[in-house]
């Protein structure tokens, strides 16, 4: 389950102008990440009430989206998270519960100037030989 920001009424910061009447809206980076949940479904439909074990949590970030995919060879679910205005990331499934953050070898952590960017959403293309 992705999860964007730490915002809430009572931390909610004033952006803008000091003026009466006006207020702006505060950029993510005045917000810190918050952690994501990842959890392992029971093979039925429904949802375990515990977590993963914590070295499987994906950790904190600003997330728009989140896919899962069987990427590589084996037969484990890899995940991709796009972030905003953080370093997104792409975990590889260890197949043991545990999963291994490959965003920046694989080059999808930052974009081609080597800077974050707003990852509203994501998707998948299979490619064809």
């Amino acid at each position: 389950m992705t999860r964007y920001v730490d915002w809430t009424f009572r931390n909610n910061r004033y952006c803008g102008e000091q003026k009466a009447g006006f207020r702006a809206y505060c950029h993510p980076d005045n917000f810190a990440g918050v952690t994501n949940i990842l959890y392992h479904n029971n093979g039925d439909g429904t949802l375990p009430t515990s977590l993963l074990r914590p070295e499987s949590l994906i950790p904190r970030a600003k997330d728009w989206a989140c896919l899962s995919r069987i990427m590589t060879a084996t037969v484990f679910t890899d995940i991709f998270v796009a972030n905003d205005s953080v370093q997104s990331f792409l975990y590889h499934n260890n197949g043991n519960g545990t999963f291994t953050e490959v965003g920046l070898l694989a080059g999808v952590g930052y974009n081609e100037d080597g800077k974050t960017f707003a990852g509203m959403g994501a998707d998948f293309q299979r490619f064809r030989q």
